[in-house]
């Protein structure tokens, strides 16, 4: 069981706002108890939520920074959507002088909402979506085709998306038995994208894609719904593409096979106990790759206050790749009794080793591929936990 403590870490990554031209005009189909928004090739942003405003379980659907809104059909009534839909096609700049470029971003904000059926936000460039107290099946947000534009600096080029999921319980189909476990799927494309999920239920396999470019993905205080190994994240699967990117995970329990790639790239990957959650479970295997270039891997806590630790269930597979790479493995870490291989593979320089002894013996024959090879160091851990903070 995992330590459930709410988050009281402030989000750290910029918010992609103040857009040059958002406009446009969205329309709002509704076929029985689906409702579907569809945008036109303008900045969109939208907001879709539930309230008692003015009556119990009010839908509303509003644009923001001039975006209309046409309602073709009366809409159903907030406690009562199915699934929900939402295409906003293409987002181009107007304004040719933009030095941003010719392709813009849409922003979606779905927020305090009960959805009877599955969840699908989509966009052909970069996507600022905001998903917050949400309860739906299954959840899919894509925008992996074309190039988006953050405005965390409006003056450079294409840099990508800002996906958040946040406080929410998606996948889970009870409306048969056995139940059934959905997920939920994460796409972008090839520019700097932010992907985080934050104190979210999550039934089925989560799968984040980021392709290219420097990307952050963050999990905190993703577990397990029922507290059992029956229910919860199924599979994780997280493939981060080419580019320096970072991956960072705290609060997280899987179930079934855990599958890390970080691509060709000076990647980061720390898997720990900071932004206010505990202890993390991996009940299967787990592989981490990462892929060509000088990478970083930090496992565990920088000190022992509790017994909130990070265990691996089965068989731990790291492949460091070609290049310098560093691994940190410190304290509240528990490896199974399987045959584990954490490989450095082909170095530059010299692949660096760090363990907490004891428990780990740095000679160790699982550790392969180190040439260098020492004790744990707390401070170098807490640099890497540090830089984590300044990305999330």
């Amino acid at each position: 069981m995992l330590n459930r403590r709410a988050s009281t870490a402030r989000l750290r990554c910029e918010p992609l706002e103040g857009r040059l031209t958002p406009a446009g005009t969205v329309v709002v189909d509704v076929t029985g108890s689906s409702v579907k928004i569809t945008g036109d090739d303008q900045e969109n942003d939208i907001s879709v939520f539930v309230d008692n405003n003015p009556t119990a379980n009010t839908l509303h659907i509003v644009g923001n920074n001039g975006t209309g809104v046409t309602i073709n059909d009366p809409l159903p009534a907030g406690d009562a959507v199915g699934k929900l839909t939402i295409d906003l096609k293409k987002a181009a700049i107007s304004t040719v002088q933009d030095p941003r470029g010719t392709e813009g971003v849409d922003t979606v904000n779905v927020h305090d909402i009960f959805l009877g059926g599955n969840l699908l936000i989509k966009g052909k460039n970069g996507g600022v979506v905001t998903v917050n107290n949400v309860y739906g099946l299954k959840a899919t947000i894509d925008f992996h085709a074309g190039n988006g534009i953050s405005t965390v600096d409006q003056t450079k080029g294409p840099l990508g998306s800002n996906i958040k999921i946040l406080n929410s319980n998606l996948g889970f189909d009870g409306r048969q038995s056995p139940p059934k476990q959905l997920g939920v799927t994460v796409l972008t494309k090839d520019c700097k994208d932010h992907v985080e999920v934050r104190a979210t239920t999550v039934q089925g396999s989560l799968t984040i894609r980021t392709k290219g470019e420097n990307d952050d993905i963050g999990l905190f205080g993703v577990y397990n719904f029922f507290g059992t190994s029956n229910f919860g994240i199924t599979g994780l699967n997280i493939d981060a593409g080419t580019g320096d990117d970072f991956f960072a995970a705290s609060g997280i329990d899987v179930i079934k096979g855990t599958n890390i790639k970080m691509g060709d790239g000076n990647d980061k990957v720390l898997i720990g106990r900071f932004e206010g959650f505990g202890s993390n479970l991996f009940r299967s295997n787990v592989s981490i790759d990462l892929g060509k270039g000088d990478d970083v891997i930090g496992i565990g806590h920088t000190s022992n206050p509790d017994n909130l630790g990070t265990s691996f269930g089965a068989k731990l597979t790291v492949k460091g790749g070609i290049g310098d790479d560093k691994l940190m493995i410190g304290n509240q870490v528990t490896l199974s009794a399987a045959k584990h291989s954490i490989d450095g593979g082909p170095q530059t320089t010299a692949d660096a080793l760090e363990v907490l002894t004891p428990p780990f013996d740095p000679n160790d024959k699982i550790f392969k591929n180190w040439e260098t090879r020492g004790g744990f160091v707390a401070a170098n851990l807490s640099a890497l936990v540090a830089d984590e903070g300044t990305r999330f």
